[in-house]
């Protein structure tokens, strides 16, 4: 079966042409029907199919659903009360959140962008408590092991032959020193009792497999924020990959480069931060 298939409601008008990031679409010598003589290079992202206004255009391997109009369903206003309404959720109600809620919200954030549309990257989901403390239990082991490492004497080492690093070490030394200290009193401070970790997981070899996972984390915290859910990324898991994915039995070809907690938030907060402005430089 072909992969692309152009019916006779076709009104020759080109924007499929035109807007094909492939360039596998031409015009045929009597200009009419479009045609495709390279269909390997198609990266299956829609956009001929999308933009169609004659609805004449199938892609046999995906599946299309009839758009919105956005403008007239959210505005610049909703759109931002929304996004600032989200906030990262470290307190969480002690509630299942469900397999099919989670499997809801990482199909839908699949649909973010990716290089070449390649979708390369993979899903954990973890809901097991007992899995979470073992992950959490080992997460803190590695930062305690890591402070005996950076005991002073390294450290004044260190700054003799790379200065710049152990600078940035001393930054972090008191923050390490803390999270361990919320651990020592069971506060948790990986995990934070969340319900439910989601990993998310892509080859190393792919060179945007960072940007790959972290345009899925955004989707999926955005929309778990519309079902009412919290989320936050977690930040210490996150700068030791490694344990996780030792434990979760990951590929040695992937890596992990996005951890996020979800689930019902504890609390409610009734207003909304606005954000410093940012620096910007200008070249007009």
């Amino acid at each position: 079966m072909s992969l692309l298939t152009i019916n006779k409601n076709c009104n020759y008008c080109g924007k499929c042409i035109d807007i094909c990031p492939a360039l596998i679409l031409s015009k045929s010598k009597d200009n009419k029907i479009p045609y495709t003589d390279n269909e390997d290079r198609c990266i299956l992202c829609g956009h001929c199919v999308a933009i169609c206004p004659k609805d004449a255009i199938k892609l046999n391997q995906i599946k299309i659903n009839n758009f919105i109009d956005y403008k007239y369903n959210f505005n610049e206003n909703t759109v931002k009360e929304f996004l600032l309404s989200k906030r990262s959720i470290r307190h969480f109600l002690d509630k299942p959140l469900g397999k099919d809620l989670i499997n809801k919200i990482i199909n839908f954030s699949n649909s973010a962008a990716s290089s070449d549309n390649k979708l390369e990257r993979d899903y954990i989901a973890i809901c097991d408590k007992k899995l979470i403390k073992k992950i959490e239990d080992e997460v803190v082991k590695y930062y305690k092991n890591l402070l005996l490492i950076l005991n002073p004497i390294v450290r004044k080492i260190g700054y003799i032959f790379a200065p710049s690093l152990f600078k940035e070490f001393e930054k972090i030394i008191p923050d390490l020193k803390f999270f361990l200290k919320k651990y020592e009193i069971g506060k948790n401070p990986v995990f934070r009792n969340a319900p439910c970790v989601i990993c998310i997981h892509a080859p190393k070899k792919s060179t945007a497999a960072k940007d790959n996972c972290l345009s899925a984390q955004s989707y999926l915290m955005l929309y778990a924020h519309s079902l009412g859910l919290g989320s936050c990324i977690i930040g210490y898991a996150s700068f030791a990959p490694h344990i996780l994915e030792k434990i979760l039995n990951i590929s040695k070809k992937n890596r992990i480069y996005s951890i996020i907690i979800l689930g019902f938030p504890k609390y409610t907060f009734k207003k909304l931060i606005i954000r410093k402005e940012p620096k910007i430089k200008w070249f007009i």
